[in-house]
């Protein structure tokens, strides 16, 4: 009935018609017409492209021409829905891999007390970089860029009891930190996103042992994200103080973090040149520089805060009661990896945007036929085939799905599809002149590679690269 309706609209407008239709019965899916950053005409997007020749990180000048950022003021940017969805993907596998160490998600709030500041003497060592403001009552704050302090007191009021222990908590949102010369966009800006992992334990040996499931736990993050080529140094452990910390690096032209690489045949291993006494493993004494960006830190901070604010065991049991706890803290810096990501791509694919599935904004992008071209009518047919995809693939409790539509009939499928393939969607859909042949087929774009798929198979074997289950007979 439906597809009847809409072919008694008209040229045109059955084919709007029936995209309309696919959307009421499956509201996740997403529209290229209704994107409001995407207009082209914007005075926006001219700013953009006037201004784009002075920009040398290849991530902020890629996501500026796509629009996936706006810069509010110096190192202040709005993402874009497109980025927005790409960020609580990469959001909720950092949370993901959290849940795998035990821990339980909090929320801190971004203000916290000047005089707990005071108290850690970071409130000095931080400096002009530290943002400051007062209440209405003259009472101090401070925009959190790390919440070492936050989390001590907050578990220090809490005295957990020997049953209790390891405390494993973790939160993701805003940090802040007033940067001196904010530049390459995401990658160095003065309000990012992050997610903390705190720590406590009774001994430095559990805590060890826990610092080094973490470790573990970040490999598999980076490698669910398509980071390959992530290292893990050693590194300072800076203001944030303890005896043990590591960096988790990522080459990049654009990166601040100048490290040594060893120039021994076979070897290549990065180390950092900050550690007094520290050679690479091989022993080797000559190395090269590496630029690269951080992508987090991790640290051992043994008693350093708990001893502040008297982070113990409950005083009440006896025995260990009243021992001080030993803390760990493990952050990544989830916009700096969304850039990096970018970066990543740009960098290993000839200048081209690739999203890795897991994180990519949608991962498949339909192109249908041009308003009033000869592959209309065909094109009207499959797509409720269509419909059942963006069903399948839609998830039940956020009512999102990972299917984009670039409903802008207007235009012609190659306008669309090179401007899907700036986009970086890993899988293109074209409803195109292929509908026409005696065995009907669309054109599947994956990985840069173009495969027919015939129209009646072409639902399972999208479901089946998607990773979905095929509907059971």
């Amino acid at each position: 009935l439906l597809l009847n309706r809409a072919m008694a609209a008209g040229s045109g407008g059955g084919l709007r018609a029936l995209i309309r239709e696919v959307v009421t019965r499956s509201p996740g899916v997403g529209l290229v017409s209704e994107m409001l950053f995407l207009n082209a005409g914007s005075a926006a997007r001219h700013q953009f492209s006037t201004s784009l020749a002075h920009v040398k990180c290849p991530s902020q000048k890629k996501m500026l021409s796509l629009a996936l950022i706006h810069p509010t003021a110096p190192g202040l940017f709005a993402l874009s829905p497109l980025l927005t969805r790409s960020l609580e993907k990469l959001t909720r596998l950092a949370e993901l891999h959290m849940r795998r160490l035990g821990a339980s998600k909090i929320q801190l709030p971004s203000l916290a007390p000047a005089d707990q500041w005071e108290k850690s003497g970071r409130l000095e060592q931080m400096g002009s970089e530290l943002l400051q403001l007062s209440d209405r009552s003259g009472g101090r704050l401070v925009l959190s860029p790390t919440f070492e302090e936050s989390i001590t007191s907050l578990v220090a009021a809490y005295a957990p009891k020997t049953s209790q222990m390891p405390v494993k908590l973790f939160q993701t949102g805003p940090k802040f930190r007033d940067e001196p010369r904010p530049k390459s966009g995401l990658l160095r800006c003065r309000e990012f996103m992050m997610k903390d992992l705190y720590s406590f334990h009774q001994s430095e040996d559990d805590c060890r042992e826990f610092y080094t499931r973490v470790q573990e736990e970040y490999r598999a993050f980076f490698a669910a994200i398509g980071l390959d080529g992530v290292e893990e140094v050693e590194a300072p452990s800076g203001q944030m103080g303890g005896h043990l910390s590591h960096e988790y690096l990522l080459r990049s032209a654009s990166g601040e973090d100048t490290l040594l690489r060893c120039d021994k045949p076979g070897c290549g291993k990065v180390f950092n040149g900050e550690l007094e006494d520290k050679l690479p493993p091989c022993g080797l004494r000559e190395s090269s520089p590496v630029s690269m960006v951080e992508l987090g830190h991790t640290f051992m901070l043994g008693t350093r805060y708990s001893a502040l604010f008297d982070c113990t065991l409950d005083k009440k049991q006896g025995g260990a009661a009243g021992l001080l706890l030993h803390m760990g803290c493990y952050g990544l810096g989830l916009s700096r990896i969304l850039a990096a990501i970018v970066d990543h791509s740009l960098s290993g694919n000839g200048g081209e945007l690739t999203w890795p599935e897991s994180v990519a904004p949608y991962r498949v992008c339909v192109i249908p036929p041009k308003a009033g071209s000869k592959e209309e009518d065909a094109a009207l047919r499959i797509l409720p085939a269509i419909a059942e995809l963006a069903e399948r693939t839609a998830d039940p409790y956020t009512l999102s799905s990972d299917l984009l539509i670039d409903d802008r009939v207007e235009l012609t499928i190659g306008k669309r599809l090179k401007e899907a393939t700036a986009f970086g969607y890993p899988h293109v859909l074209v409803l195109g002149r292929d509908l026409l042949e005696d065995c009907p087929c669309v054109q599947l774009i994956s990985n840069q590679e173009t495969t027919s798929v015939p129209v009646q198979n072409f639902v399972s074997t999208v479901l089946k690269l998607l990773q979905y289950p095929s509907k059971q007979s």
